[in-house]
């Protein structure tokens, strides 16, 4: 029997726009339940919805970025299904004719993934299940949170062809980056702007197999082990002769298994038919050249971050990040050291920022300037630049705290005194040393680096300290 792993996705993306869909309920504001909402997105009858603009000109930009064809005349379709989340019983969005079709989006890996449309459309209201879980099973009662109903969203279409669980997930790792460099979308999966349906099914000795659908994964992990957990249970039922029904599937991510939530939907399910109340969506030129103010490439700052960083998986790690890679390429554009510079923005201050709480744009970046500048012309240690790092993270000019505290490096320091001292201080580190045990000098180094306050090179003192205990031993 030879199985064969066959997926595609659907995904949701809330769009950066500062009103919703088709009504003027801003997106963001206090987190106040059912604050943000009017007639319009409460679906009162007789209400006309009004089109965003901005909604139209970054669906543009993401068709430009992801090389697919703009249609210059799209439509809106109603989708017709009930379910408390959707007052109005339908859902606006683009059916037979969306604004993008044939796209694609070029990995990391240098594989191109075909996106068969990509169509405009609004978001539904927020269900709250009041129970333990969370979970509509067991809920004592189902609260509503329209804040969110009207809220435009994109949403992207694969066809099925995806051939590995983590192809799929490196897919949607590499579109959350490109969404977040184009500045459309912040597609933070935690807090649902970004969400991943899948559809996967076995194929079986080259035959078509039953596909499922997996819902509303809110995490690249999720989406991973979800598509290995559904093709483990495929594979198992088919060799025991068992048929996989067609439904809809939910993932705990406490268990790592599916669960049934539903049988699956077809189109004709929904009823689509042309939304009366909007006419087609005609592009114009002006609209093109709006598009162009959203600029950005996750795939050149991975390859700007390779050739700067040399090693695929540390490059793609900092190219995910939009700010930090933004941080690190105005530093090395500036002539520093890309050795320098990975040490500083990818293993010292990644960690630091972490532990004060702070991201990469609340952190003062002429700081970061002026202990790099340090470390290059070599005023400061590795050590001192990490102590002053701490302190720029905490808003402490960097500059005057190694004035005060004498951090920087002195060019009548007497290392060859220092060790002097500290061999003298610590004569049971010196007969280790005489017998064969070399790790003392680990120990020594760190008594110099502690007199000298961290401003004695490590190199340096670590070669003198050498030679000096060679000397005593002979």
């Amino acid at each position: 029997m030879n199985f064969k792993f066959v997926a595609g996705l659907e995904i949701h993306v809330q769009l950066n726009t500062k009103t919703k869909m088709f009504c003027s309920c801003p997106t963001d504001g206090p987190d106040i339940p059912n604050t943000r909402v009017c007639p319009v997105c409460l679906g009162y009858p007789g209400t006309l919805p009004v089109l965003n603009r901005e909604a139209v000109v970054m669906a543009i930009a993401l068709g430009k970025a992801l090389h697919g064809h703009i249609n210059n005349i799209s439509r809106f379709h109603r989708k017709n299904y009930f379910y408390p989340d959707l007052p109005k019983g339908y859902q606006i969005t683009q059916g037979d004719v969306p604004i993008i079709e044939n796209a694609y989006l070029e990995l990391s890996t240098g594989k191109k993934i075909p996106i068969k449309r990509i169509h405009l459309e609004e978001d539904a209201a927020k269900s709250v299940h009041v129970s333990s879980t969370g979970r509509l099973s067991g809920a004592e009662e189902t609260l509503l949170d329209f804040n969110r109903s009207g809220i435009p969203l994109i949403e992207i279409v694969t066809d099925p062809v995806f051939e590995s669980p983590e192809e799929a997930a490196l897919f949607v790792e590499e579109l959350q980056a490109t969404l977040r460099y184009l500045g459309i979308s912040n597609a933070q999966m935690e807090l649902g702007q970004l969400r991943c349906d899948v559809n996967v099914s076995v194929e079986l000795d080259g035959k078509e197999g039953t596909r499922v659908e997996i819902k509303n994964l809110n995490s690249i992990r999720a989406i991973r082990q979800a598509l290995s957990y559904e093709y483990n249970r495929h594979v198992d039922a088919y060799k025991r002769g068992e048929i996989i029904p067609q439904e809809t599937l939910a993932f705990d991510e406490k268990t790592n298994q599916t669960r049934p939530m539903r049988t699956k939907q077809t189109s004709e399910d929904y009823r689509y038919f042309p939304e009366p109340d909007l006419p087609p969506l005609v592009l114009t030129s002006d609209l093109f050249e709006e598009a162009d103010k959203y600029s950005g490439s996750f795939l050149e700052a991975y390859k700007n971050a390779l050739q700067w960083i040399g090693k695929e998986s540390e490059a793609r790690t900092l190219a995910l990040n939009k700010d930090q890679y933004l941080m690190y390429a105005t530093f090395a554009k500036e002539g520093f050291d890309t050795k320098l510079l990975t040490r500083i923005i990818t293993i010292d201050l990644p960690n630091i920022l972490s532990e004060v709480g702070k991201g990469w744009n609340e952190i003062n970046q002429s700081y970061i300037s002026a202990i790099l500048n340090l470390q290059q012309r070599g005023e400061i240690t590795a050590a001192v630049a990490k102590d002053l790092l701490w302190q720029a993270a905490r808003d402490i000019d960097p500059i005057k705290y190694a004035q005060e505290h004498q951090l920087l490096g002195k060019k009548d320091l007497d290392l060859e005194q220092v060790i002097s001292e500290v061999l003298e201080q610590n004569p049971d580190a010196v007969e280790k040393y005489k017998k064969g045990n070399v790790n003392v000098v680990s120990f020594l180094l760190g008594q110099v680096m502690k007199k000298t306050k961290g401003t004695a090179d490590p190199g340096e003192t670590r070669k003198l300290l050498e030679e000096r205990l060679t000397k005593l031993s002979e």
